[in-house]
């Protein structure tokens, strides 16, 4: 490879020797150009383009060390080009000072330096371009090196922007980096952490299982797990990992992100929670309506042979049946309570009062120890229930809390409130539902009993499930279903060890309105009449019949809604009454109704049903439904509402 060197030199004797020595070499081929002074030399270096330049120290109108300067420039390190210093007489300190401004090589002339020329110049060269390259090399590193930064500087305003917590781990787990919110969370001061010691006891087992097994598939990392706050709270968290791997295909590094998904547990939960209320309370209701068809065969065939006896043995075993019966209806009463559909006649009640009285009456029940605190809010508005309800309500709450704390010294405290709601702070409602806007009246009983963890409190609501020795019927599962009914809420609030406490909140009135009218017993009686009763069930149809034709009425009845509208259209020219079972196989007995009402639109209809007449009423709205008899009744209750609906008073 051909080497252009350029010589600057103001002695022709020594351009000369040089061009000489230069020449002669046959192992390089070098191309010769030669100025005598450092002007000439600048000028001719922009057209010539040397690889070398061999430059005379003692110029007569330029030095050679301000030369280089002039082609460095502003920059700093080496000039453009190569550049091999000549002098007549050696002096360290010069050849130090030229090294210094970047120059190659230090010749002096003579025939020693001389001879040596050739291989200081390729050596130069060669030099050079290698310190060029190493400066290319670095500033190409630098880039890199700043882009690395720049990327990283990135990555860090992402993960620190990001609502996630952020972290990579090495292959075993250990986290070696976490963005500030993790951090945060964690309270994890160390370089170097294990993320399955955030992990709670319950999913560690799994969590570490799944994370041994991910390296197999090579596919992310995904898991729900519980992770501890550093103030040692627990919360829901998605875990996502993806693994970065070698050639190999062994995974080196994880890269993940946690997401808190609390909010989205616990509405989930609530959601089961609420199904499976739902379910139950389904279930509850169609047993409690066949139960009450049962229980009115009974009820009243009882009650009904009971009024054919004389006093005596007979008569009073069949008072125990009727009383038996009548306990059997309350329990039926908790059914439809738990499911909702309570019978009771709604009124307004003064919750505040209840919850006094109620305390009252359980604080003789317990241990001196258990110390009770009842409190209520003076002017509370009325709430709209039932007062038995009300008062079921309270006394569970009040009987949980002090059985939570036992034979251990305690305290009960029960408050009462006003709280309005809006769709900003609606309450968190365990029900499954958010309450809807407006006044609620608060009852809020609290305990320093045991507490409970978070499985017990899920099933809390259960009427399958109990903490106590023995079972103490539905409790708490009624309780839930009267509160529904009302379309209130429960709040829940249970620490092991701390205690718990709940808060119900009942829809507050807005006036004093009493419902349910007195009826007044009525001083004649009706005529006998022909009456059409339609009841799937055979006992309700047997004790009702006989019960109406002993008061002389004509009674035909019917097993079906079909088989009912058939017998109407037979006896319509007759029939002064038509007793109505809501609920059965064929047709419901609103769609049975609207059918006779098109045949006659003023007959008078009562109608049969085991829920309460505020759960059914809409369905009949328009119907001129004269009265709702509820299931069970004595034969007592039957001839009064027949009695009271044909002389008028119904």
């Amino acid at each position: 490879m051909q080497i252009k060197v350029l010589i600057i030199d103001d002695d022709p004797a020594d351009r000369e020797i040089f061009k000489h020595y230069l020449g002669r070499d046959e192992g390089e081929g070098f191309c010769l150009a030669e100025e005598a002074t450092g002007t000439a030399g600048l000028a001719r270096i922009a057209l010539f383009q040397p690889d070398c330049i061999l430059l005379d120290y003692d110029l007569p109108d330029i030095g050679g060390f301000d030369l280089i300067r002039q082609l460095k420039g502003e920059g700093a390190g080496s000039p453009a080009v190569a550049v091999v210093m000549t002098t007549a007489i050696g002096n360290e300190q010069l050849a130090v000072e030229a090294m210094k401004l970047g120059v190659m090589d230090y010749v002096v002339k003579g025939t020693a330096g001389c001879e040596a020329l050739p291989r200081a110049v390729v050596n130069a060269v060669q030099r050079f371009r290698m310190e060029a390259e190493i400066a290319q090399h670095n500033s190409e590193l630098e880039t890199i090196r700043a882009e690395l930064f720049e990327e990283k500087e990135r990555y860090r305003t992402l993960t620190e922007a990001i609502p996630q917590l952020v972290w990579t781990a090495d292959a075993q787990g250990r986290v070696e980096y976490a963005n500030s919110r993790l951090r945060e969370f964690s309270g994890q001061a160390g370089d170097v952490w294990h993320l399955s010691e955030l992990v709670s006891e319950e999913d560690r087992a799994a969590f570490d299982l799944q994370w041994w097994l991910a390296p197999d598939t090579g596919a992310a990392f995904i898991a729900e797990v519980r992770l501890k706050r550093h103030d040692g709270v627990y919360r829901w968290h998605l875990v996502r990992a993806v693994p970065n791997r070698s050639s190999d295909h062994e995974t080196v590094k994880w890269f993940g992100t946690l997401t808190d998904i609390e909010d989205q547990k616990r509405a989930e939960e609530a959601l089961r929670q609420s199904q499976k209320l739902e379910s139950l309370a389904v279930l509850a209701g169609g047993i409690a309506h066949d139960f009450n068809n049962l229980l009115t065969g009974i009820m009243g065939g009882a009650s009904f042979v009971s009024d054919s006896l004389a006093p005596g043995p007979a008569r009073s075993m069949l008072d125990v049946v009727v009383r038996s019966s009548e306990r059997a209806a309350h329990l039926v009463q908790q059914l439809l309570a738990y499911a909702g559909k309570g019978s009771a006649e709604l009124e307004a009640v003064d919750l505040g009062r209840i919850a006094l009285d109620t305390t009252d009456l359980v604080r003789a029940s317990f241990s001196r120890q258990l110390h009770f605190t009842a409190d209520s809010a003076t002017g509370l508005p009325p709430v709209r229930g039932n007062v038995a309800q009300v008062q079921q309500i309270v006394l569970n709450l009040v009987v949980n809390a002090a059985e939570a704390i036992g034979d251990r010294a305690g305290s009960v405290t029960v408050m009462t409130g006003l709280e309005s709601l809006d769709t900003g702070n609606a309450a968190a409602n365990i029900l499954g539902y958010a309450p809807k806007p407006g006044d609620y009246v608060r009852l809020e009983v609290c305990d320093t009993g045991a507490g409970m963890d978070v499985v017990t409190l899920a099933r809390i609501f259960d009427p399958f499930f109990t903490t106590k020795f023995a079972g103490r019927g539905l409790g708490l599962a009624a309780l839930q279903g009267i509160v529904r009914s009302m379309e209130g809420a429960i709040q829940v609030r249970s620490v092991p060890g701390e205690g718990s406490t709940f808060r119900v909140l009942l829809p507050a009135m807005e006036g004093l309105c009493v419902a349910g009218s007195q009826r007044v017993p009525s001083d004649q009686s009706s005529m006998p009449t022909a009456i059409l009763l339609i009841d799937d069930d055979e006992g309700v149809r047997k004790v009702a019949a006989a019960s109406l034709r002993r008061h002389g009425h004509e009674v035909f009845t019917a097993r079906s809604g079909t088989e009912g509208l058939g017998k109407f259209q037979e006896q319509q020219a007759v029939l002064g009454l038509v007793m109505l079972d809501l609920g059965m196989a064929d047709m419901a007995g609103d769609r049975v109704l609207r059918e006779l009402r098109v045949l006659s639109p003023d007959l008078p209809v009562v109608i049969l049903s085991g829920y309460a007449e505020r759960d059914i009423a809409s369905r009949f709205a328009g119907l001129n439904v004269k009265r709702f008899l509820a299931k069970p009744f004595t034969v007592e209750a039957l001839e009064d509402t027949v009695e009271e609906v044909l002389s008028g008073k119904g």
